[in-house]
Order: structure tokens, then C-alpha cells, then sequence
């Protein structure tokens, strides 16, 4: 879940000013994805209701499960707006930001009541919303920079394995010295707001144009 921002705020590196770049090799694509759920899930479910291996297990595959239709879901809708639309930005930038606000809605409402049922129903939810934003953000290397779309995904990927590394970390180093699962939970919740705000950086209407020095000058002759 950290790495949803941590894309993100790379995000405002994409073209947004219209500007000819000469190299898209600065331009990150953000691809947020869900490290929280993939690594913590079943320990919350064991630790945080006392349930046994095999039932942590159960509760974790349903709400894995909802992430797989989430992950399909989200390339349908964004591309059937784009269709409609036409606007870059409806069908990728909007449904990225839609959907990371209902999985922060989510995340928030697991604390409110202490329901095993409830809880496991809106990680699901949750964890449908923040898959909702995989199809569209793939789609922006494509959008900005085809030529370049394989150094894109690269770059996204390599963002993606940092968070592997830190996000499980950081969610244990947290449980660890408060022993609460709320605050972790909390923190997330406060990075995929940021990330909200940082989506508004990108531009995929915007197409890269690679403009080498070279050609300037023998422009200018």
C-alpha cells in the first residue's frame, strides 16, 4: 500500500507541461499496487480475530478473489469510457482517482465496527477498488510514449519491487512498536489520499514528442 503513493508521486514526473523531452528515460509510470494486502492479509486475520491457519487462509482467498475481478473490471470500464468519451483523462486519470478514494473509503470502514463478517467484506471491497486502477495505469505508457511503452512498464515494475521490499517492512515495524493493526491501516489510508492528489499530475492525453539536439540545430540552418 505505501507504493501507492510512492508511484504516484513519481507520477508528476510524466509530461505535464506539453514540453519536448529528448529522452523518456525520467518519465515513471506510477502502477500502484497493493502490498498490504498481498504480504500483512492473513496475519491480520489470524492475529487481529484469533482465527486459526486455515480459516485466515479462507477469509484472505475471498478477499484476494475480489482483487481478480477488481483487476479485469477496471481495463472494461476504463476503456468503455474511453470509447465513449474519447478523453484521455476520464477514462484512465479519473477512474485511478475514484477508485483509490473508495479503497481509502474501505480501508477506513474495517475500524469502525469490530465484525469479522463486515471487515473481511470491505478489505474486499477495498482490495476490488485499489485492483480497479491496475488496467488503467497500464494503459498510460501506452497512451503518452508507445515507442517507449517497454521502458515504461520496466520502470514501473522496478518502483513496484522497491515497494515489495519496504512496504512489508514498514507494515510489520509499525505492529511491532504500537502493536496496534489500526495505525498501519491508517497510515495507508493517508498515502492513498496523497496519491489522489498527486494522479491530478498526470496528463495522458499528452503525447511524448522526442525532439533530439541534433535535429534542433539542423532545424535552425
Amino acid at each position: 500500500m505505501i507504493y501507492s503513493v510512492i508511484a504516484l508521486v513519481e507520477a508528476n514526473l510524466i509530461v505535464t507541461d506539453g514540453r519536448k523531452h529528448a529522452s523518456p528515460g525520467a518519465d515513471p509510470i506510477p502502477k500502484p499496487r497493493p502490498w498490504l494486502f498481498i504480504t500483512w492479509l492473513p496475519s491480520f486475520f489470524k492475529h487481529h480475530y484469533n482465527l486459526d491457519l486455515k480459516n485466515a487462509a479462507l477469509f484472505s482467498s475471498a478477499v484476494f478473489f475480489a482483487g481478480v475481478v477488481g483487476d479485469t473490471s477496471g481495463g472494461i470500464i476504463s476503456d468503455a469510457i474511453l470509447r465513449r468519451t474519447g478523453d484521455a483523462q476520464a477514462a484512465r486519470r479519473n477512474v485511478i482517482v475514484g477508485a483509490t478514494i473508495g479503497a481509502g473509503i474501505c480501508l477506513g470502514l474495517v475500524f469502525t465496527k469490530a465484525n469479522l463478517t463486515l471487515d473481511a467484506l470491505f478489505l474486499a471491497a477495498g482490495f476490488f477498488c485499489l485492483e480497479l486502477v491496475i488496467g488503467p495505469i497500464w494503459s498510460i505508457p501506452m497512451d503518452i510514449a508507445p515507442q517507449y511503452a517497454g521502458m515504461g512498464s520496466g520502470l514501473m515494475n522496478t518502483g513496484s519491487a522497491v515497494a515489495a521490499i519496504v512496504s512489508p517492512l514498514a507494515f510489520g515495524l509499525i505492529v511491532d512498536l504500537t502493536g496496534s493493526w489500526v495505525l498501519p491501516f491508517a497510515v495507508s489510508i493517508a498515502l492513498l489520499l496523497l496519491g489522489c492528489v498527486m494522479a491530478f499530475m498526470m496528463h495522458p492525453e499528452r503525447r511524448f514528442v522526442e525532439t533530439m539536439p541534433w535535429t534542433a540545430r539542423v532545424g535552425a540552418k
